[in-house]
C-alpha cells in the first residue's frame, strides 16, 4: 500500500495513523519471539484499519512467529538433550569407575573395557538417532505453513509436531535412565 493509498482511506484520523505506525515500529525493533509477538499483537489491536491495510500480512506475521517459536523450542530441547546426554555418560562413568576402584585389577579392566564400549555404543546411537530426528522435524514444521489458512488444520498440525518432540526427547530420557540402571546391574554382576 503507497503513501498516496493511505491518505485516501476515508474515516482514518491521524491518530489512527499514528498509532499504526508505532505500533510497526515496535514490530520493527523488536528482537525477541515474545516482543514480536507482544508488537503484532498490539498491531492486531488497532482493528478495523490494520485489516483495512494489511488484510493478510498481519495473519502470516502472527503465523510465522507461532512457528518460530515452535522451532525455538525444538532445537532448546536438542540442546539439552545433548546436555542430558552428555551428563548421563559422565554419571555413569563416574559410577563404573567408583566401582572399578573398589575392585582388583582384572576386574578393573573387564569393567572399564564393558563401560567404555557400551557408552561408545549408546553415545554412537542417540548422535544417530538425534540427527535423524531432526532432519525428519524440520520438513514437518515447514510443511505446518501449508495449513495456516485452515486453522483447525493448523493448530492441530501444531500440537502433533509439538507431541512428536517432546515424545522423541522423552523417549531419550528414559534410554538413557535405562542404560545406567543397566550399567549398574552389570558392573553388580560382574563384581559378584
Amino acid at each position: 500500500m503507497s503513501i498516496d493509498s493511505l491518505s485516501k482511506l476515508e474515516g482514518t484520523s491521524i491518530a489512527d495513523l499514528t498509532a499504526v505506525s508505532d505500533s510497526m515500529q515496535s514490530y520493527i525493533r523488536s528482537s525477541t519471539v515474545e516482543a514480536r509477538k507482544a508488537a503484532v499483537d498490539n498491531i492486531g489491536a488497532q482493528g478495523p484499519l490494520m485489516r483495512r491495510l494489511f488484510p493478510n500480512q498481519l495473519q502470516r506475521e502472527t503465523n510465522r512467529i507461532a512457528i518460530e517459536g515452535v522451532r525455538q523450542v525444538a532445537q532448546a530441547k536438542a540442546e539439552l538433550l545433548g546436555l542430558y546426554m552428555t551428563t548421563q555418560m559422565e554419571i555413569a562413568k563416574k559410577k563404573a569407575d567408583a566401582l572399578v576402584a573398589a575392585q582388583g585389577m582384572q576386574i578393573q579392566t573387564t569393567l572399564v573395557s564393558f563401560a567404555d564400549e557400551q557408552m561408545r555404543l549408546l553415545s554412537k546411537t542417540l548422535n544417530s538417532s538425534q540427527s535423524e530426528f531432526l532432519a525428519q522435524i524440520a520438513p514437518k514444521l515447514d510443511e505446518i505453513e501449508n495449513y495456516k489458512k485452515y486453522p483447525v488444520l493448523y493448530d492441530r498440525a501444531v500440537d502433533a509436531v509439538e507431541h512428536h518432540i517432546e515424545s522423541y526427547f522423552e523417549n531419550c530420557r528414559i534410554l538413557l535412565n535405562g542404560f545406567t540402571a543397566s550399567l549398574s546391574n552389570k558392573v553388580s554382576e560382574i563384581t559378584k
